[in-house]
Formats: C-alpha cells, sequence, structure tokens
C-alpha cells in the first residue's frame, strides 16, 4: 500500500481505472475520488464485496501508469 500511495500522490503518475466498460483514464477531482475510494478500501471502510488489483508500468523514460482494477 505505501508504494501505490506514493505513487498516487505524483502529479506525474497516469492513472487509469477499470470498472464497468472500457479502462480510462482519471484526471483531476476524478482522480481525487478514486483515490479516496482506494484509502476507504485499505481502510476497511470499503463495501463488503469491494476488491481493488493496482498494477504499476514503467515506459523506457521513467513515467509511470498505474492500472486500478476494481471488481465488486
Amino acid at each position: 500500500m505505501a508504494r501505490a500511495r506514493r505513487l498516487l500522490r505524483r502529479p506525474d503518475t497516469i492513472v487509469y481505472h477499470v470498472y464497468v466498460g472500457p479502462a480510462h483514464e482519471h484526471v483531476g477531482e476524478e482522480r481525487d475520488d478514486l483515490v479516496r475510494r482506494l484509502e476507504e478500501f485499505w481502510a476497511g471502510r470499503a463495501q463488503p464485496m469491494a476488491d481493488f488489483f493496482l498494477t504499476e508500468f514503467r515506459d523506457s523514460d521513467h513515467r509511470v501508469l498505474v492500472m486500478i482494477v476494481e471488481h465488486c
């Protein structure tokens, strides 16, 4: 969780989310809302069936993309 939190705090990290439909990038307030939902999940206060999987990707220029897959 510490690594994920650190990456999600970085403004240059690209964040994609998959829940219903195709993956899409989250920016601005939408990204902040997603991070708050993750924090609720990590604190054990999420919906009973909620589950999140995070994966980190880096390119040759060291740019970071975090893919968040959400399941219920």
